[in-house]
Formats: structure tokens, sequence, C-alpha cells
């Protein structure tokens, strides 16, 4: 079913990858996704939407604490713009 509707679709690219390296991906750089976190939800507080992404940030069980401070952003960012920001989580396969 077709909705007239509009949809605002953004990337953010907090991340850099690097094939040479024994990890490739960096950490998430949290000043870049704080820049893209706060553009996000003004944009979405003006036009009454709401972010939907990816669970980021949470590598594995060893490492939560990036996890914990992007949720704090996450958090930070619904309150202060009023606005709903939906998190999904999905397993990836090994």
């Amino acid at each position: 079913m077709e909705s007239d509707t509009p949809r605002w679709v953004a990337l953010a690219v907090v991340q850099s990858y690097n094939s040479r390296r024994k990890v490739p991906r960096s950490e998430i750089s949290i000043p870049d996704l704080e820049a893209c976190l706060f553009k996000a939800s003004f944009a979405a507080a003006q036009n009454s939407a709401s972010i939907h992404m990816p669970r980021i940030g949470y590598q594995d069980q060893a490492d939560r604490s990036q996890w914990y401070t992007v949720e704090r952003l996450l958090r930070k960012y619904a309150t202060v713009f009023g606005i709903k920001i939906y998190v999904y989580y999905y397993r990836r396969s090994s």
C-alpha cells in the first residue's frame, strides 16, 4: 500500500574502514555521531517525524561501554527535541 506521507532518509558515517588493519572497522566517532544525531533530531522535530536506526556501538560482550555512550546520546536527543527514536536489534550471522 502506497502512502502519500513523505519519508526522509539520512546516512551518518561515523566509522572508518581500512582493509589492511587486523580489525578493519574503527570505533564509532562519538563527536561525529553526536553532530549527526543533533541534525537528524532537529529535522525530525521540525517535521513531526521519528528516527529509526540499527543498534550501533556494540561489537561483542566484552565492550559495552561504547553502546552505553550511544544510548545516552539517543536518550538525550529524544528528550531535548521531544521525538521518538527506535533502535532495532538484530543478530549478526557468523
